[in-house]
């Protein structure tokens, strides 16, 4: 009781600036603006873009931004801005791009995207009476007049490679896993080509009550992939790839084919929705690690599939979707049919519904081992299961209400944020 009091007193008398500080900057002349999308740096925009009010609900702000994210060419990541003019500025849209180099830090992404945050949003500052206290400068290029386009010397080939180790125990455990891979790619209008190695193993030591157990697992592959766009909604391509993997008791299997794909919607708008269809055939030749369950040694098979595919990203949230199916020549009961769904969606002023699915019906475990694995093979992860279906599922509901304003960033504790 009497700790309450005191923290109650504490509250009341040494911090009572706190919420007339949020209430001081919340300006009721400013623009409201909503953010939602891929806001990987919202912290930072809120504290460098200061000359807006923030609100935690789309339905109380003046202008809507939508983030939306996609990988870019370069390796880099390209970033979408939909403004979406809401309340006296009703049908004033607009939509701009940023795009943060492959050698990019953090901070150079995160300046960048808030400077072009800031040009979008003049449109609709320039309307309000604070606009006379902004102003604009230009930086001018240091190599003036240059006007031809850069040259580049990589002919748009990115090159990355990389490494990582893991390691973890106790008294009567330890796990350690290691891998390393090597990629290039080129993207471009016309072509994207991606080519990719990874090796990795695992391994891991139990000591029991009375014996010692030791489990080991490694996978190598080397994978290609090349894209050649025909226009606005078709593109032809194909894989070719290697593989190796004690889990899947595959020595070596190697496949290469043909694939073609057709968006419902051009592809200039991938950043914010797609419709694709994905015909791909798939011929390959397998050596497997022991014999199978079909009394398999090595074989060539031919499988085809088409994964049916739908992304959305609107003001009220997302949804995507997903269909696919395949099947092997020799014996069409060796089949697989996935279907997998996601939805975001902020139904009505502070209540938003998040659900997310996938389930899998699986007859074509061509690779399994004839001898089965052992339960501590299974537990530990060393080799594949026979089964017939796969599925999870994930959902949620919150409710927020309260002050609209959402403006200030306060980051103190963060780390002692989760625990209360």
């Amino acid at each position: 009781m009497l700790a309450g009091f005191i923290s109650l007193l504490i509250c009341n008398k040494v911090f009572p600036q706190t919420n007339n500080d949020s209430l001081h900057s919340a300006k009721s002349n400013y623009l409201k603006i909503f953010l939602s999308g891929d806001i990987f740096y919202s912290d930072y925009i809120r504290q460098h873009i200061t000359f807006v009010n923030y609100v935690r609900d789309r339905f109380e702000a003046d202008v809507h931004l939508l983030i939306t994210s996609q990988a870019a060419g370069s390796g880099g990541t390209e970033y979408t801005l939909f403004y979406y003019g809401q309340q006296s500025f009703t049908g004033k849209n607009d939509t701009l791009k940023y795009v943060s180099g492959t050698t990019s830090t953090e901070d150079e992404a995160r300046e960048g995207l808030t400077r072009q945050i800031k040009m979008g949003l003049m449109r609709y500052v320039a309307s309000l009476p604070e606009a006379n206290q902004i102003e604009i400068s230009f930086a001018k290029d240091k190599q003036e007049g240059q006007t031809t386009d850069p040259v580049d010397k990589w002919r748009n080939w990115v090159f990355s490679f990389g490494t990582n180790a893991y390691l973890n125990g106790e008294k009567s455990y330890r796990y350690l896993y290691l891998s390393g891979s090597l990629a290039a790619s080129k993207i471009t209008d016309k072509w994207k080509i991606k080519t990719s190695l990874g090796i990795s193993l695992n391994k891991t030591h139990y000591v029991l009550t009375d014996s010692v157990y030791d489990s080991k697992s490694d996978s190598k592959h080397a994978s290609a992939l090349v894209v050649r766009s025909i226009n606005n909604h078709w593109s032809v391509g194909g894989n070719a790839g290697v593989t190796h993997s004690l889990y899947s008791n595959y020595n070596f299997l190697t496949y290469v084919g043909p694939a073609i794909e057709y968006d419902v919607f051009p592809y200039s708008a991938s950043s914010s929705k797609m419709f694709t269809f994905v015909y791909e055939l798939k011929p390959s030749y397998q050596w497997y690690i022991d014999t199978t369950i079909f009394n398999r040694t090595e074989e060539f098979l031919l499988n085809e599939g088409l994964q049916v595919s739908y992304y959305l990203v609107e003001k009220w949230g997302s949804v995507s979707a997903g269909v696919g199916a395949s099947h092997y020549f020799h014996d069409f009961s060796k089949n697989a049919i996935n279907i997998s769904s996601s939805i975001q969606w902020r139904i009505v002023q502070g209540l938003s519904f998040n659900v997310s699915g996938y389930f899998s019906v699986i007859h074509d475990q061509l690779s399994l081992e004839k001898g089965g694995a052992t339960t501590e093979e299974l537990l530990t992860q060393q080799k594949q299961n026979a089964t017939n279906y796969s599925y999870y599922v994930s959902f949620g509901i919150s409710y927020t209400f309260g002050s609209i304003y959402n403006s200030v960033v306060n980051p103190r504790f963060n780390s002692n944020d989760s625990s209360y």
